[in-house]
């Protein structure tokens, strides 16, 4: 069985403009995602979310 995992693309412009973006804003949406991630997915969800971001499921 072939290990899939995500595949994430963004456009050169999208890109650009991410760049353009202060780093406490960058930091504060990171950290906002990150507390969300860990309210939302707990226990057995966390792990299998875990195993699929590192493409083992």
């Amino acid at each position: 069985m072939k290990c899939k995992g995500i595949k994430y693309t963004r456009s050169e412009e999208e890109i650009k403009e991410y760049m353009k973006m202060p780093l406490e804003s960058k930091l504060a949406w990171l950290q906002s995602f990150n507390e969300f991630t860990h309210k939302m997915l707990r226990g057995k969800r966390l792990k299998i979310w875990k195993k699929f971001r590192r493409g083992e499921l």
